[in-house]
């Protein structure tokens, strides 16, 4: 049985299953998932500290990230095989451009709402702004987020260049940008907060047996639950682009005159 009557039977959405395919692909390859959090974490580390606006080179360096760990979760999901770094690389480098472009937009869509929000007095900021801009604003961003969601994906395994790589999340998420927009919120709490909790826990055991480093150790395990959660929002993207794949062709057969 294939992977879309599979889909036909069983009554198929996207992002069905999503903790126990994550947790399996997880399992597959945990070296790789832990460099991936631990490079993140260092460069962020380096980024706060030089720079004004870390989010965008952030950003930036974590499309790459993205790419690479789309290419080894979708080869595992769509062809149940393993591909090797060096394999990874290759279809980075080959695709070095489009990600390059879809690094840069990414990197200055995080920093215009900050910039923006410079220039608002603080205390206008406290009610009117929240009610006014920030709430519509949270949704168009959420909305934004679920349409371009695949971009990483479909450049890197789809091999398309910078704009067909933003057309085709377009054209896969036309019809469940809410559904996805709600799966992105529900996995982002999910994870958030225990994640939140543990953080503080670790922070505050650390202080306390070392209470003058307890600052450096606040910032490193912020960071690296930053960079654990970039990952598992990464390797979740994946998996709604593969199902948004299972859902088109099913829906193209489903379309299909009967023989």
């Amino acid at each position: 049985m294939t992977s879309i009557d599979k889909a036909e039977k069983e009554n198929f959405s996207v992002g069905a299953n999503l903790p126990k395919r994550i947790l399996h692909l997880l399992k597959d390859r945990p070296l790789f998932y832990l460099s991936s959090v631990v490079l993140i974490t260092v460069l962020r580390g380096i980024f706060l500290k030089l720079l004004t606006y870390p989010s965008a080179p952030d950003v930036f360096v974590g499309t790459f990230v993205s790419g690479a760990v789309a290419y080894i979760v979708f080869q595992r999901l769509e062809r149940d095989c393993t591909v090797s770094i060096d394999q990874v690389l290759s279809q980075i480098k080959k695709q070095f451009l489009p990600l390059v472009g879809i690094g840069l937009v990414s990197g200055l869509a995080s920093v215009l709402p900050k910039v923006l929000f410079r220039f608002v007095d603080q205390e206008f900021a406290e009610l009117a702004l929240t009610i006014l801009v920030f709430l519509p604003l949270a949704i168009l961003v959420m909305l934004i987020g679920a349409t371009f969601i695949a971009v990483v994906a479909v450049c890197v395994v789809e091999e398309r260049d910078f704009i067909a790589s933003f057309r085709r999340s377009m054209e896969l998420t036309r019809s469940v940008r809410w559904h996805i927009c709600i799966l992105l919120i529900v996995y982002s709490v999910a994870f958030g907060f225990p994640s939140y909790l543990l953080e503080n826990l670790f922070a505050s055991i650390i202080g306390l047996l070392l209470p003058s480093q307890s600052l450096l150790v606040e910032k490193t395990s912020s960071l690296l639950f930053s960079g654990i959660f970039s990952v598992y929002m990464y390797v979740i993207s994946v998996v709604i682009y593969h199902d948004l794949l299972e859902l088109k062709s099913s829906r193209r057969i489903a379309e299909s005159p009967a023989e």
